[in-house]
């Protein structure tokens, strides 16, 4: 991070404002170039607008440059909304020239979802969700509570906001927050967070040593690409380890359209029991019009017409 120019992503909650304040204290130290970014969705009345009011004050207070995307948007689920903000991110990132965003992620958070992807019986990947550093995107405080930030910010004197959603158990992370991981501390592990970080470190060094397995994998198989379809070798998929196949299959997919969105485990499953049969006289379609063949001694991957 030394030398760069970053942009903070700041919701004017505890964690951000701590990211925030963390790096303007070493940026000198670092050499860092600061930009703070913030977005109104405008879900919670004046309380958005106070979230607003408190980012611009401590970025001015701060001689920061200060950027607002106020939407009103038409989805509010958390997929829409995210990709809202790392749209706009993206877009500042850009304009400004830098090389990060930095985000507020906290320990919580790692440990919060986690718990969500394991109930959803997610694999590998999803159970090492959040990383530290993907691309342009940095999470500082991955290995720090939000207990300790908050601490922080009290003995700084600075100012936060709180989101009063939080503590409603209607939404699945709530619930998890407010209750299993209270539960599970006391009365199984009270070191639990600490424990599960642990976990997911593991779990992320070993993915990504599938992932670049897979890729070299890929290119091993890899006969014809163009920018209607892929074709791979179908002798040379049906020799590899099972366990590698899904990695595989997903950076296919990922090769070919750039993302792995409405890919769900349930259909990525389905695509490699369909890759298990012989030749195939019926395409499988995996997601929006992207559909998997299998003729003989080719597999494709292509859009339908």
């Amino acid at each position: 991070m030394s030398g760069s120019r970053v942009v903070v992503s700041v919701s004017g909650g505890p964690d951000s404002v701590a990211l925030l304040t963390l790096l303007f204290e070493v940026q000198k130290a670092l050499q860092l170039k600061l930009y703070v970014a913030h977005i109104n969705y405008h879900l919670r009345g004046s309380d958005s607008n106070k979230d607003e009011a408190l980012v611009k004050e401590l970025a001015q207070k701060l001689n920061l440059e200060f950027f607002l995307n106020s939407v009103h948007p038409k989805n509010k689920d958390e997929a829409s909304l995210r990709e809202i903000r790392h749209t706009y991110l993206e877009k500042i990132r850009q304009q400004k020239k830098a090389s990060l965003i930095a985000l507020g992620h906290t320990l919580d958070d790692q440990i919060e979802t986690f718990l969500m992807f394991l109930l959803r019986g997610s694999g590998i990947q999803g159970l090492s969700a959040i990383q530290s550093r993907n691309k342009h995107l940095v999470r500082p405080l991955l290995l720090i509570s939000k207990p300790e930030l908050v601490a922080y910010l009290k003995a700084k004197k600075q100012s936060f906001c709180l989101d009063r959603s939080n503590s409603q158990n209607n939404y699945t992370r709530n619930r998890i927050r407010n209750r299993l991981l209270p539960y599970l501390e006391k009365n199984y592990n009270p070191s639990l967070k600490k424990t599960l970080s642990q976990t997911v470190h593991l779990l992320d060094s070993d993915f990504t040593y599938l992932k670049k397995t897979a890729q070299r994998s890929l290119q091993a198989l890899l006969v014809k690409k163009t920018s209607s379809f892929i074709d791979l070798d179908a002798q040379k998929w049906a020799r590899l380890d099972p366990a590698l196949k899904r990695h595989v299959l997903r950076q296919t997919i990922f090769e070919f359209q750039g993302h792995l969105q409405n890919l769900s485990a349930k259909n990525l499953q389905y695509a490699l029991n369909y890759l298990e049969k012989p030749s195939q006289k019926q395409a499988f379609s995996l997601s929006q019009g992207l559909h998997l063949t299998k003729r003989r001694a080719r597999i494709r991957l292509s859009f339908s017409n």
